[in-house]
């Protein structure tokens, strides 16, 4: 298994680690580890890095705080598996004693949250799947699917379209995301011409687009991830489908996003002005791959712990956090804490021009 130490020890002002739980570094400050279980290669390897580079955004400014606490990135590589998931899980915990794990995706989340149930680990999964979130030791950060389902209902009725054809992937994140579009749909005046699941590894898209065709449906929803939201997007193309597609957050996986240009999607609010320039700064690049959302997560842990004058046990780590109702995190602005391990931003609209992500101002 690959594992990623993120940066220098001196970037995050740690010395080397000692063998106890609780590292205390030459400055006489307890440590508080943290291990990330991200895509680190693969098709989803991009989220991993820019994560990383979130992290260097992040502890460039902390570092210059007067801190109470060293802390300390450990990354692990998922490749988006839930049994590599599961395996980093149990040996951040058990080798590395880190005191809270951050993961990647719903799947991902379901795997680990026994283990960190189990082990009574602070546990928080980037997920917009609530049923991570069903414990005291397992948070969800993300948005509220319903909410999100809602909005873009709304949007593919402002132009009077009136059905829809979803196309979607089965893993628990798109099957929840695709559950509550469904119940969405009783508040409108849309109707679903047909669900089309596939499974991980699917190429051939040819037939259930020319099924769409042929039901003449007004919209086509895409709920699925890399690298088959790129497959999917190709043969759209290729079958020359003129039915206009959008999703619930999906378009962003896309590795080609010329593939959707013109195209309109509901997604997580993303990043604020400031994370937005000083990721630009580092990679020349506006799309952040929710790097602004581990940021957010990682402020407020951070945030957190210094509210203590001593290391916090885990119990009383989470109900700090459970407490706090509303944070303004520097990457995506005010994010709310609510229904005990819930952390939700709002939705908003976004549209992709050029291969480039732009927020939709209206």
């Amino acid at each position: 298994m690959r594992k990623f130490v993120f940066a220098l020890m001196m970037i995050l002002g740690l010395s080397a680690c000692g063998e106890e739980s609780e590292v205390v570094a030459d400055n006489g400050k307890p440590t508080v580890k943290i291990g990330l279980i991200y895509p680190m290669s693969g098709n989803m390897a991009i989220l991993g890095n820019s994560g990383k580079i979130a992290m260097e955004i992040f502890f460039e400014k902390f570092n210059k705080k007067n801190r109470k606490f060293n802390y300390e990135l450990i990354w692990e590589d998922s490749q988006m598996q839930p049994a590599k998931a599961v395996s980093a899980a149990n040996k951040l915990i058990h080798y590395d004693k880190v005191d809270v794990l951050i993961s990647f995706y719903s799947n991902m989340a379901m795997a680990i949250k026994p283990v960190a149930t189990q082990n009574k680990v602070t546990h928080i999964n980037l997920t917009s799947d609530k049923n991570v979130a069903d414990n005291d030791y397992n948070f969800m950060k993300g948005y509220d699917n319903e909410v999100m389902a809602s909005m873009m209902l709304e949007e593919i009725e402002k132009v009077g379209a009136k059905t829809i054809s979803i196309v979607g992937i089965n893993t628990t994140g798109m099957i929840d995301n695709i559950g509550k579009i469904k119940k969405s749909t009783k508040n409108t005046t849309i109707s679903i011409d047909d669900i089309h699941m596939v499974n991980p590894g699917e190429k051939n898209f040819s037939m259930i687009l020319q099924k769409i065709k042929k039901a003449k449906s007004d919209y086509i929803v895409v709920q699925m991830m890399a690298p088959e939201i790129d497959i999917f997007m190709r043969k759209y193309h290729e079958n020359k489908i003129d039915i206009p597609v959008t999703s619930a957050s999906c378009l962003i996986y896309l590795k080609n996003k010329n593939l959707a240009n013109d195209m309109w999607y509901i997604d997580s609010t993303g990043a604020a002005d400031y994370f937005e320039k000083k990721y630009f700064a580092k990679t020349g690049d506006s799309v952040t791959n929710y790097g602004e959302s581990l940021y957010t997560v990682v402020n407020i842990l951070t945030n957190t712990y210094e509210t203590f004058d001593y290391k916090p046990t885990n119990d009383e780590l989470n109900e700090k956090i459970r407490t706090t109702k509303e944070f303004v995190s520097e990457a995506e602005g005010k994010v709310y804490i609510y229904e005990k391990q819930h952390i939700f931003t709002v939705p908003v609209k976004k549209t992709i021009k050029n291969g480039k992500i732009e927020l939709v101002k209206e």
